[in-house]
């Protein structure tokens, strides 16, 4: 990609599962991470660190957290129907 103009945008299609790193070549300091899902269940968690996920239907499942310097961590999680589903992940370096 080129460095855009102040307001530009550059739609970029990610077509690939996994992480995408993002930075500027003028400024070594400047990051992002990209997480990219094949699936549509999927959440950025708020400043506190909370997440919601909706819509997930009843079954078993492997919930992945993903951190640029943890690394993913994998928590096996059930879903029953019409009842909140409730779960602590601890990120560790």
């Amino acid at each position: 990609l080129a460095l855009p103009n102040k307001g530009q945008r550059i739609p970029v299609e990610l077509k690939r599962a996994g992480t995408v790193r993002v930075d500027c070549d003028a400024h070594g300091w400047m990051e992002g991470w990209i997480y990219v899902v094949d699936n549509p269940y999927y959440a950025v968690t708020g400043a506190d660190g909370k997440f919601s996920i909706t819509d997930v239907p009843p079954g078993d499942y492997k919930l992945v957290a993903i951190h640029p310097f943890t690394g993913p961590i994998e928590q096996a999680v059930t879903v029953e129907e019409n009842k909140a589903t409730s779960l602590t992940i601890e990120l560790k370096k």
